[in-house]
């Protein structure tokens, strides 16, 4: 029997699956890319959107010939894509997400669970993660077991740690992808290219639940190397969706740029006034001058032409596209003249001033949930398979449940809830000075400032 075949058998796999094994082993790479689903056409639409020197705007003629002489066009794209991204990630992922153990007796594989997440810098990769989502439509996050200088250096085949790469078009990587009839995630395909000797070496890995498949172009033809997923899960948390964050707004940011445009090179042109002198000059000051004089001949005139444009219909038209995107998108103006006309004086005043990009965020949460829960199952599975092969801790991450808690980048809104609660109890206290203290940001030992207010106490008794 060969290779391929005790392969096939192996994984148990369908015969559509069989045809992918077939040509990830015998080289045919190109053709087995055919059998995954990419979104790279949309992908590079939206990166192209993303980067500011690639927008229409700077399509222009750089230069125009005005009666023999060169002038040059002003291109000033408008960023207004990072903003609506930076916002939108900021309300999701602004306050870092916590953890909630569900279970009892599950110590341990929480906090190895949380331990592996704070080590992988998790927070900052679920924020960058959401901005490479929201403006390329897609990103992927793989895991993968690692040795750290804990690790024990008399067996080297054993990991005690894990690594989380961001895979994302920006980053270098074409992410492929299959999914079943029931959209169960099959195979995920990862195109990169490494840097090897000043030159680019071709490299498709394809991950599945039971194998991974490590391609290399060397020397012009493919060569594939096996390894068994000890997991059983593929490795991949694949996010993606349908559009990127600003592209609704798209042609309205698109005019924004040649409005803008358009009005610094009328300004470049003729913006400044016009000496229209009737008659002959006797003298005209220099160019540094104070106090500029201009002697004309008897009979002579001096005036400025000015250009009647209408500065304000063009301001109007301006200042509605930008209401117009930031209302679509649900992103806020954070100017200080916006902020000050506003007024916010209270926690429940701010919370309802940005309670659009608030629900925005709260609409994304139902999937961000969904691609957490599937990221920390992949954790759990590298914990026993890989990282503590233990039976106690096999134990514990069976019963392990884990629930998401997102935060808020607005201020707590602890001052109004205070008052309420207050109020409700007829004005009586609600909280102990011992709480106060441990509650209190400035007191770093809590026990000792309690200790302390104890001690005073007593000293004021006695004296």
């Amino acid at each position: 029997m060969s290779i391929i075949s005790k392969i096939k058998n192996l994984l148990g796999m369908e015969e559509e699956d069989k045809d992918l094994v077939t040509l990830l082993i015998e080289g045919s790479i190109e053709k087995a890319k055919q059998q995954f689903s990419s979104r790279t056409d949309l992908v590079d639409k939206c990166l192209k959107q993303w980067n500011a020197s690639e927008h229409k705007v700077m399509d222009q003629q750089s230069k125009k010939l005005i009666k023999g002489e060169i002038v040059e066009n002003w291109k000033l794209p408008i960023a207004y894509q990072r903003k609506i991204v930076g916002m939108a990630v900021a309300f999701l992922y602004g306050e870092p997400i916590k953890l909630k153990q569900d279970s009892k007796d599950t110590d341990d594989a929480f906090a190895l669970l949380e331990s592996l997440r704070k080590d992988m810098r998790m927070a900052a990769k679920d924020q960058e993660c959401a901005k490479i989502q929201m403006s390329e439509t897609e990103v992927a996050k793989l895991f993968v077991a690692y040795r750290d200088v804990d690790a024990d250096p008399e067996d080297t085949s054993v990991y005690n740690s894990m690594k989380c790469i961001i895979l994302a078009k920006s980053k270098g990587d074409i992410v492929h992808y299959q999914f079943d009839h029931y959209g169960v995630l099959k195979a995920v395909g990862r195109e990169y290219k490494i840097k090897s000797n000043k030159r680019d070496i071709d490299h498709f890995d394809v991950y599945t639940a039971e194998t991974y498949f490590f391609c290399e172009k060397i020397n012009g033809n493919w060569v594939t190397r096996t390894e068994d997923n000890l997991i059983g899960k593929i490795p991949i948390v694949l996010k993606q969706q349908d559009e990127s964050e600003s592209q609704v707004v798209e042609e309205v940011i698109e005019r924004r740029e040649f409005l803008t445009s358009d009005r610094a090179n009328a300004n470049q042109r003729s913006g400044d006034p016009i000496l229209v002198l009737e008659g002959e000059p006797v003298s005209l000051p220099g160019a540094k001058e104070v106090g500029k004089v201009i002697v004309l001949k008897q009979g002579s005139k001096a005036s400025y032409l000015v250009p009647q444009m209408s500065v304000d219909m063009v301001k109007d038209e301006k200042e509605d596209l930008k209401e117009i995107i930031s209302y679509i998108t649900d992103t806020p103006d954070l100017s200080m003249d916006k902020m000050t006309s506003m007024g916010l004086t209270s926690g429940k005043a701010i919370e309802m001033a940005f309670l659009g990009p608030t629900l925005k965020a709260k609409s994304k949460r139902g999937y961000e949930s969904e691609m957490i829960d599937r990221e920390i199952n992949i954790i759990k599975a590298f914990m026993t398979k890989v990282i503590d092969k233990s039976s106690k801790m096999a134990e514990q991450v069976k019963k392990l449940k884990v629930s998401v808690e997102f935060g808020s980048p607005l201020p707590d809104n602890a001052e109004d809830f205070i008052t309420t609660l207050v109020d409700a109890v007829g004005g009586k206290p609600i909280m102990s000075q011992k709480t106060a203290v441990e509650l209190n940001p400035l007191v770093k030992d809590a026990d000792a400032e309690n200790l302390q207010l104890q001690n005073e106490s007593i000293s004021a008794i006695e004296d």
